[in-house]
């Protein structure tokens, strides 16, 4: 009788969270719902809106985000500069996107309020906006060649 109290109150008391996209994504909605949408080789990843704390002898760092330097190689919505930052979550249950430093991605980008304050012009992505590396989005990247 202990054991089954201790794996029903052990079910019970986990709190979990995770990423939960929305269905299947199309180009269209994912072109529709980003305010930009463009290519880019990623320049930098680096930790964002980090906390620096003192453990005995040893410093820790812990940061929530990610930020993402990218050169812009095509634009199809939005503002086109040649480099563009943008916030993600370091992944796991947070639903940031793993970028790769060199690679070249399609990327889908807002202001949403997700990583950072809403409106406050910084951009942001997550896995469930249809980024992905160039090489493995060729018809999303026929789509939007076409609307040009």
């Amino acid at each position: 009788m202990k054991n089954a109290i201790l794996i029903l109150t052990l079910f019970f008391s986990i709190v979990s969270y995770a990423c939960d996209c929305d269905g299947i994504l199309t180009i269209e909605k994912a072109f529709k719902q980003s305010e930009k949408v463009f290519t880019g080789k990623i320049i930098s990843v680096e930790p964002y809106n980090s906390t620096v704390y003192e453990n005995g002898d040893e410093t820790i760092e812990e940061y929530s985000n990610v930020k993402v330097k990218i050169e812009l190689t095509n634009s199809f919505k939005g503002d086109s500069k040649n480099m563009v930052e943008i916030i993600t979550g370091i992944g796991g249950g947070d639903c940031g996107y793993d970028f790769i430093v060199g690679e070249e991605y399609l990327i889908f980008a807002y202001d949403n309020g997700i990583y950072t304050d809403k409106n406050d012009g910084i951009m942001e992505t997550t896995i469930c906006d249809g980024n992905g590396k160039v090489s493995n989005r060729k018809k999303w990247m026929n789509y939007l060649k076409k609307l040009k």
